[in-house]
């Protein structure tokens, strides 16, 4: 109705919305509540009823059995114990029954008492307390036989069992008031009497079972070392990264873990499982520091080629002369893919601060670019050989600047190329070679001329020769002129 109704908001309404509202959420939580209490009664009503019903069970049980033996009295006993117990746990359920539990409760107390002077009447008899006799000498036989720890853990669990009866014998007696001590105290000597050989039983079945135990666990505990092994080895191969080492550390670890626990009881096992611990760390530890290695060298190696590769891009880059060409260049080059590649490689090795510094570099070396390019555009015109300035126009120089010596007015100077700078050299030394200032080839000045400086260098080579000018003069003149140009040639 609320929401079928705007208007109840609204102060025309006397906004009785906010009332209706709280109407309604009080109308919900009182609908929920009588809902969980409907649901804890069915609940309640339910445990109580399984609880009747097994009651009467065990009191028909009890009241039509066929006691012809002990141990037909120690289950009926135990079965109305069980009742008992959860009769008085029901009574901290809510919305229960007190009264039906008090009926059971007080039904269940008559017939354990009733049941409990019978058990004693049985007790007294003679022969009463054979069947456990036999189970003790049944015992004792089966443990010369016992060959294995499960076989003795089965013994074990049947010996807790008789003495847990035999626990809820002595209690029965003991709670009984019976006007004949005499005859209290020889049934608890029985009990007892039986209850001792169960004991020396028990403890030559525990002693037994220690000695199958050690036996059992070497070869088990060998079993498991291979095993562990193989599992290392394994791991070992996996661990391509280091990462998987430390995961699988932990795995192989917790397997040794487990080892412990299950040998705890074995000291003779304490040491070697310290040393496989230590050999495994150890193989681990190493693994990973060698992949941690090959992994910095891998990334070093990547960011190293990556950082010739920007060089590259930055050099070409300068190249372009317009926006589009720059920006299309960027966004197809090879370059710059093998740069984002190189990029994608660190990072799947996990060296994210390399990659994002390269990533850092590349962007802006392209707003540097970019921004170059813009400067220029606004700057220079014609290429980059003039720049522009409002109305004034200034000529770009790209020359290298580099010193040297230049001839000027018969003297000679430092000139740095590019612009007007001279200065006059002033040493002694140098001025002393002004003589060879103008002479250009070694064979030749103002005084010599080349051809007769060839000349001499062959009238001297033809004196120091074996056959001497003598010879020379002997060959025709084809023969003289093919030895003048051998002679010649290579200076």
């Amino acid at each position: 109705m609320i929401d079928a109704y705007f208007w109840l908001g609204e102060d025309g309404a006397f906004r009785v919305r906010e009332p209706l509202e709280a109407i309604r959420d009080t109308a919900r939580a009182a609908i929920e509540e009588f809902e969980k209490v409907r649901r804890i009664r069915k609940e309640t009503a339910d445990r109580v009823a399984e609880i009747e019903r097994r009651t009467e069970e065990v009191l028909e049980e009890a009241r039509r059995g066929s006691f012809e033996a002990i141990d037909v009295f120690v289950e009926r006993l135990a079965a109305l114990r069980g009742c008992r117990g959860a009769i008085i746990s029901a009574r901290e359920l809510r919305y229960v029954d007190l009264a039906l539990l008090d009926t059971l409760e007080e039904r269940v107390r008559e017939e354990t008492d009733n049941l409990s002077r019978k058990c004693v009447a049985f007790l007294l008899s003679d022969g009463a307390l054979d069947p456990y006799a036999t189970r003790v000498e049944e015992a004792k036989k089966e443990l010369e036989a016992v060959g294995k720890v499960t076989e003795a853990d089965a013994l074990e669990k049947r010996i807790t069992e008789t003495a847990a009866q035999l626990e809820m014998l002595i209690e029965i007696v003991g709670n009984l008031e019976i006007e004949d001590a005499t005859e209290a105290t020889r049934i608890i000597d029985d009990i007892s009497a039986i209850y001792a050989r169960l004991n020396q039983v028990k403890a030559l079945l525990k002693n037994r079972r220690k000695d199958l135990s050690r036996v059992e666990g070497t070869a088990h505990f060998n079993a498991q070392v291979k095993l562990l092994n193989q599992s290392v080895a394994n791991y070992l191969d996996l661990s391509d990264t280091p990462e998987k080492c430390d995961e699988n550390l932990t795995k192989v670890m917790l397997q040794l873990e487990e080892m412990e626990g299950r040998f705890a009881d074995f000291d003779e096992f304490i040491g070697t499982m310290v040393e496989k611990r230590e050999e495994i760390s150890s193989a681990f530890t190493s693994r990973k520091v060698r992949l941690v290695e090959e992994r910095n060298r891998r990334a070093q190696a990547l960011y190293a080629a990556a950082e010739r590769v920007l060089n590259g891009i930055r050099s070409r880059a300068s190249a372009f002369r317009t926006l589009e060409d720059l920006n299309a260049w960027y966004a197809s080059d090879r370059m710059v893919a093998k740069v984002r590649d190189l990029v994608e490689q660190l990072q799947a090795l996990g060296d994210s601060v390399k990659a994002d510094d390269l990533l850092g570099r590349l962007k802006t070396l392209q707003q540097e670019t970019v921004r170059q390019l813009r400067d220029a555009r606004e700057l220079y015109e014609d290429g980059e050989k003039i720049i522009r300035f409002g109305k004034y126009r200034f000529s770009v120089n790209t020359q290298p600047l580099d010193c040297t010596m230049v001839e000027r007015d018969g003297e000679m100077y430092y000139h740095l190329t590019g612009i007007r700078y001279f200065e006059k050299v002033s040493d002694p030394e140098f001025l002393a070679t002004r003589p060879v200032w103008k002479q250009e080839v070694l064979s030749e000045n103002e005084e010599i001329y080349r051809a007769e400086y060839l000349a001499a260098c062959a009238l001297k080579a033809l004196e120091e020769g074996e056959g001497g000018v003598a010879e020379f003069l002997e060959k025709t003149p084809e023969e003289r002129l093919d030895w003048m140009r051998a002679f010649a040639t290579p200076r």
